[in-house]
């Protein structure tokens, strides 16, 4: 009778959720969102990020017709805030929703999700920081960047599992790898100022112009694709700096 009770209550407790787990995807739709102007993003929860420059600012989400009230999407103070509060995808695709926002200017994006944040196209956004942290605030650090700019600065901040797929031309650069395994891969950008700090147990693949600063704490190397005249970096751990 005990286990008979038992039961009953762990079905009551439960059943929003296994009602959500048991929820199809349905067909994949797209809706436009009107929102206040915004120059921060933080992309939340299993919610994949495709970010393009543009005159005017537009956010469409894409998800399935079940799902896109699951969906959070809001400004605060300056700052969008995208979650997906689908908890369970026992019986639906896994990570559908997307988000497709054109702007013209970010000057910040966070990753609290496990998804890849991406650009469509260049982005020629004068001054862009990219973070993916847990210090500051509890958030994921593990989702990915695929960024392709032209800046004028341009700021890294991380201290998990995030790999930093980065290609294009930047003034200045600064990459602040802070603890965890992230991983930088900048072959293909052009960086005329580099300032480092390495701490990462993974490796910084750089091509600096002018000059590169900075420290290695850890055992990530960093790599340089080309020898700057100016080289300023302290080894303080196993980590080395290589030139290729």
């Amino acid at each position: 009778m005990k286990n008979i009770f038992l039961f009953i209550l762990l079905i009551g407790l439960y059943s929003c959720d296994v009602n959500d787990c048991f929820e199809s995807t349905g067909k994949i739709i797209q809706k436009e969102i009107e929102l206040d102007l915004f120059e921060k993003i933080e992309v939340g929860n299993e919610v994949t990020l495709i970010i393009k420059q543009g005159s005017t600012q537009k956010v469409v989400i894409e998800t399935g017709e079940n799902l896109i009230d699951n969906v959070t999407i809001e400004v605060i103070d300056g700052e969008l805030f995208i979650k997906d509060e689908s908890s369970c995808n026992l019986s639906r695709d896994y990570a559908v929703t997307k988000v497709f926002i054109t702007s013209p200017n970010i000057k910040i994006i966070r990753s609290n999700t496990a998804r890849l944040i991406k650009s469509d196209g260049v982005l020629n956004y004068n001054n862009l920081i990219l973070i993916s942290e847990d210090f500051n605030k509890d958030a994921l650090n593990i989702g990915d960047f695929n960024i392709n700019i032209n800046s004028q600065t341009l700021s890294i901040t991380s201290n998990g599992s995030s790999i930093f797929t980065i290609k294009g031309n930047v003034q200045n650069l600064q990459v602040g790898f802070h603890s965890g395994s992230t991983r930088f891969i900048g072959k293909e950008l052009i960086a005329n100022n580099v300032n480092i700090i390495q701490k990462s147990s993974n490796d910084i693949l750089i091509n600096p112009q002018n000059q590169i600063k900075g420290n290695i704490y850890s055992i990530g190397d960093v790599i340089l694709y080309n020898h700057p005249p100016i080289v300023e970096v302290e080894e303080h751990y196993s980590g080395k700096l290589i030139f290729e």
